[in-house]
């Protein structure tokens, strides 16, 4: 797993790079769990993500659910084309789950 993290106003901000598949789906989990314990919020930079599968998709639905659940912040940036493929395979809107054009 390969990523690094920023924390800006409260805000943890992850850039992740490689594949986000169910081979990464424990260590991803973990990462984003721990970003919504310790932050108001988490922004995901996922340009650089390479390959992008049914739990990947899971690990982002269930983001967007406990932030909404706990009332923090859950936004994705970029995509790369690999994790809009898989959104829209799955009959997902990306914009729906990345929270674009949702305050802060």
């Amino acid at each position: 797993m390969d990523y690094t993290r920023e924390d800006k106003k409260g805000c943890a901000i992850i850039r992740y790079k490689g594949p986000f598949s169910i081979y990464e789906a424990p260590a991803i989990r973990d990462l984003l769990l721990e970003c919504f314990a310790s932050a108001r919020g988490l922004q995901l930079d996922m340009e650089a993500v390479t390959e992008c599968d049914t739990a990947g998709i899971q690990l982002l639905c269930s983001a967007r659910a406990t932030a909404e659940a706990e009332g923090k912040v859950f936004r994705i940036n970029r995509m790369s084309e690999a994790v809009v493929q898989a959104l829209t395979a799955g009959g997902l809107a990306p914009d729906k789950i990345s929270g674009q054009g949702k305050e802060e």
